[in-house]
C-alpha cells in the first residue's frame, strides 16, 4: 500500500477555508483554486487530535435544538424538560457517530446528520415511553398488592398479578431495546470499505 496521503478536504490559500479537493472555486471567497497552492485541511499522521471542532452544519443543527428547546421552556415548561431530557443523549450519540465517521475518513453530509439525529430521537422516545410504563406497571402492582393484601381483596391482588406481569413484560422489553439500541450503534459507528 503506498504511504501517499489523498485528503478528504483541503484548505484554500486566501481565506483559510476548506474545500472539496476537486473544487475549482473557494466556496468562501470566490477565489479560483489551482491545485499547486492547495494545502491539506487535515494530518496524515492523527485525524483523531483534531480536537472538538464543528462544521457549519452541525453547529446550525445544534442552535436550531437549542432554540427549539428554550421555546418549549419559556411555553410549556414540563414538555421543554422532557424534550431537553431526550435530546441530550440524541445529540451525543449523533455527535459520536459523526467524528467516529470522519475519523475513518467517512464524509458526513448534512443530511445524513439529520438522519441519525431523527432515528436517535425515535429511539429515545420508545426507550422513554416503554421505561415510564414499566415504571407506571410496577407502582400500580405494588399499590394494588398493598392495598389488596390490607383488606384480603381478592380483586386488587388479581389487578396487582396482571399489572405486575405487565410490568416484568415491559421491563424485558426496555433490556431488549436497549441491546438493540447497542448493535444499531455499533452498525452506525461502523465504516464499511
Amino acid at each position: 500500500m503506498s504511504d501517499a496521503f489523498v485528503p478528504l478536504d483541503v484548505v484554500c490559500p486566501h481565506c483559510q477555508a476548506v474545500v472539496p479537493p476537486d473544487a475549482s472555486r473557494c466556496w468562501l471567497c470566490g477565489e479560483s483554486l489551482d491545485g499547486s497552492s492547495l494545502a491539506p485541511a487535515r494530518s496524515p499522521v492523527a485525524p483523531s487530535h483534531r480536537g472538538a471542532s464543528f462544521s457549519l452544519s452541525t453547529m446550525l443543527l445544534i442552535t436550531t435544538l437549542i432554540a427549539i428547546c428554550c421555546g418549549l421552556l419559556a411555553a410549556a415548561p414540563g414538555l421543554g424538560v422532557i424534550v431537553c431530557v431526550l435530546l441530550a443523549p440524541v445529540l451525543v450519540r449523533t455527535a459520536k457517530v459523526v467524528r467516529r465517521r470522519e475519523a475513518a475518513g467517512v464524509r458526513v453530509s448534512p443530511s445524513e446528520k439529520i438522519g441519525l439525529a431523527a432515528t436517535s430521537f425515535v429511539v429515545a422516545m420508545v426507550l422513554a415511553t416503554v421505561v415510564g410504563f414499566a415504571a407506571f406497571c410496577c407502582f400500580c402492582a405494588v399499590c394494588a398488592f398493598a392495598f389488596g393484601a390490607d383488606g384480603n381483596e381478592p380483586g386488587l391482588l388479581l389487578l396487582a398479578l396482571g399489572v405486575g406481569v405487565a410490568g416484568l413484560l415491559s421491563i424485558w422489553g426496555v433490556v431488549k431495546l436497549g441491546q438493540w439500541s447497542r448493535r444499531r450503534y455499533l452498525r452506525d459507528i461502523e465504516v464499511k470499505p
